[in-house]
């Protein structure tokens, strides 16, 4: 019996461990990884102020709860600040809202080559090739729009100072500082980032299935989850394009 004991522990522990894409390991920034009976069957909350640790005094783990229950009520945990992409990969689901998610804007540099019609991308091949020159190609390749970075410019800065480099004109180049393009070339050229960024998320809307706004139907739990997934994501964009129109209206 103990025997078998042992080698549903080893099977269970090694669902775990392959269910995560980060190795155990131990260092001393980071606790080893553990198989904590009861643990795995909570469920995740992004926000969730539930929190879990292990008590080396008492030799155990601990579950502490951030606010008060209803009896029959279910206590939530947070796996981690994970995008919905991770979180179907791995753990199978998806979450509506999560605040954690992101979306690839897969080629836009790319885009910003052949489809940008804005007035400032007209000569794009050069503008590309200063991008290239002030280091910013890389991050202008697939820039990751989150809800995360939604207080700015919905992605990442280096991203955004490609952008200031790609729309800048040359008066504003020759009155670069020498903060470069961390900050706002100009109240015009800010806006013309945004512009741009703005264009390539309303083609990308128009390029995401538009028949998702239904998860019922015949399908299999499958392909449910996936219009699940879909519908997370254009969400993202769709509120970001929302938000980029108020803050350009807001610099006009």
């Amino acid at each position: 019996k103990a025997a078998l004991l042992a080698a549903r522990m080893r099977g269970s522990m090694m669902s775990v461990m392959g269910s995560d894409p980060m190795p155990p390991q131990v260092t001393p920034e980071r606790a080893c990884r553990a198989l904590a009976p009861m643990f795995d069957s909570f469920n995740h909350e992004p926000q969730s102020s539930t929190r879990y640790s292990y008590d080396p005094v008492k030799d155990a783990f601990m579950l502490t709860a951030g606010r008060r229950f209803k009896a029959g009520e279910q206590c939530l945990i947070s796996y981690g600040a994970f995008s919905n992409d991770h979180l179907l990969q791995y753990y199978g689901f998806v979450c509506e809202d999560n605040p954690d998610d992101s979306f690839a804007l897969a080629d836009f540099n790319t885009w910003l080559l052949n489809d940008c019609r804005h007035p400032r991308g007209s000569d794009a091949e050069q503008r590309l090739m200063r991008v290239h020159q002030a280091g910013f190609m890389t991050s202008l390749t697939a820039p990751t729009l989150s809800y995360r970075m939604g207080v700015g410019a919905w992605v990442e800065e280096r991203a955004l100072q490609g952008l200031r480099a790609f729309t800048a004109t040359e008066e504003e180049l020759d009155a670069l500082t020498p903060d470069g393009f961390a900050r706002a070339l100009s109240l015009e050229c800010e806006r013309a980032s945004l512009e741009v960024l703005h264009a390539h998320l309303e083609d990308v809307l128009r390029g995401m299935p538009q028949d998702d706004d239904e998860e019922g139907g015949e399908g299999s739990d499958r392909e449910r989850l996936v219009v699940r997934f879909r519908r997370e994501k254009r969400k993202l964009v769709e509120r970001a394009t929302s938000d980029l129109a108020i803050k350009i209206r807001r610099l006009s």
